[in-house]
């Protein structure tokens, strides 16, 4: 355990749980629900225009946009701090544990995808290679490998295997299922 991927990873996560604590339930369902939302809106918008610079940039904008109209109308929903009567009840500890346990999943999700990134990238530099092999030799790594069956990449794609990856995607095909031959 002397990997600095090892450290990140406790310390991701002794962080994660403190913050969702202190977060409570509603505010930690809405950060990970405002990222997937412009992350499809990001997609949909892509496989509209085939334009990837606005669909990055719709992606990047929407969580903030989301955060902007949620802080407004929990402010003009909130008590008059005039009104003395009025107060916010505070979260119930399961409430918070919920919170705490669900940011910590989601901070991991966060913190796998990171790695995920930095084994996948083609990009060689000296950094990016001290990373990857600190990546490969922690223990945190061994337990992804374990969890997924070994099918996490030891090496690099190519630029070919990402083009096919970022290909833009045929939504009316998803629905469809090929009957299969069942004389074959």
């Amino acid at each position: 355990m002397g990997s600095i991927t090892d450290y990140a990873a406790i310390v991701i996560i002794l962080i994660a749980f403190w913050h969702g604590w202190n977060k409570g339930l509603l505010e930690m369902v809405l950060g990970p629900l405002s990222i997937i939302l412009a992350a499809g809106s990001g997609l949909w918008f892509y496989n509209t225009s085939h334009n990837l610079l606005y669909s990055i940039g719709v992606a990047i904008a929407l969580p903030f946009l989301l955060r902007i109209i949620i802080v407004v109308f929990q402010k003009i929903l909130a008590p008059s701090p005039k009104d003395k009567d009025a107060k916010m009840s505070d979260p119930l500890p399961t409430s918070s544990l919920l919170a705490a346990f669900l940011n910590m999943v989601w901070w991991a999700f966060l913190f796998v995808s990171i790695l995920f990134g930095f084994l996948i990238v083609p990009v060689e530099n000296e950094f990016v290679e001290k990373a990857r092999t600190d990546i490969k030799q922690s223990e945190t790594f061994q337990l992804l490998q374990d969890l997924s069956d070994h099918q996490l990449p030891e090496k690099p794609l190519s630029e070919k295997k990402i083009k096919e990856w970022t290909r833009p995607i045929d939504f009316q095909k998803w629905g469809r299922v090929e009957r299969l031959d069942e004389n074959k």
